[in-house]
């Protein structure tokens, strides 16, 4: 058996015009998180990560920490996370009098952004994007995008079986929450039950077996606890 550790990227900058990058305070939360894997003597690894930016600057910044010289990453885009823009930006399209949809619009600085406002339009635009009624509006419809988590996470299963090494894989927290709800085989509905409490750098471990693949912890994030809580985000 082997072990497969998917970590939630850094905080992105969310509000920036540019999301697919580290906030300063997600560049800090990659370093902890490296020294926390030190802690735990988690070493040789095979590294693994998708291919947008934060996935790679929160590698960069972990790795950094570790005492020992990992294997060139491998890049699996399957492990992308879903385009949250445009599943925002095609719900306000087809929703213009939803009045939280038009409060919405006007907040176009990181200055007016309002998180609660951001969460509640985010949730309604998630629903419409999975009731798979509209799948020709979206750039990735649902059952791509679980299409390609599937496939991703096979891969994942694939590389543990075939190296014999802890797995270290950079990813998001559509995609954790999505390959959590596959192994538990729940219902759709639910990503966001799991996606809305990941913590950023935290840790989701599975154990990988020669017939299943099993959770053995969701959401680990004792690297926040004690001084280090102001660190710690969801956005």
């Amino acid at each position: 058996m082997s072990k497969v550790l998917l970590i939630r990227h850094g905080q992105a900058s969310f509000g920036a015009q540019n999301y697919d990058q580290l906030s300063p305070l997600g560049m800090q939360q990659a370093q902890l998180l490296g020294q926390h894997l030190c802690q735990r003597d988690i070493q040789d690894c095979k590294v693994i990560r998708g291919n947008m930016q934060r996935h790679l600057q929160t590698l960069t910044h972990c790795m950094e920490q570790l005492t020992y010289d990992a294997t060139e990453p491998t890049v699996l885009p399957q492990l992308n996370e879903f385009d949250h823009q445009d599943v925002l930006l095609t719900y306000g399209r087809h929703q213009a009098g939803d009045n939280s949809i038009a409060e919405f619009n006007n907040l176009n600085t990181k200055e007016k952004l309002n998180t609660s406002l951001f969460i509640k339009v985010f949730y309604q635009a998630i629903s419409r994007w999975q009731s798979s009624l509209y799948d020709e509006q979206y750039s990735e419809s649902w059952s791509q995008f679980c299409q390609r988590i599937n496939t991703g996470l096979n891969q994942l299963i694939q590389h543990s079986q075939e190296s014999q090494q802890p797995l270290l894989v950079f990813t998001s927290g559509g995609v954790i929450s999505r390959i959590v709800c596959q192994l538990l085989g729940l219902a759709d509905d639910q990503l966001m039950t799991f996606n809305k409490h990941l913590i950023n750098c935290s840790v989701t471990e599975l154990k990988v077996g020669n017939k299943r693949t099993e959770i053995i912890s969701l959401n680990e994030q004792s690297l926040f606890d004690g001084p280090n809580k102001p660190l710690r985000t969801l956005l």
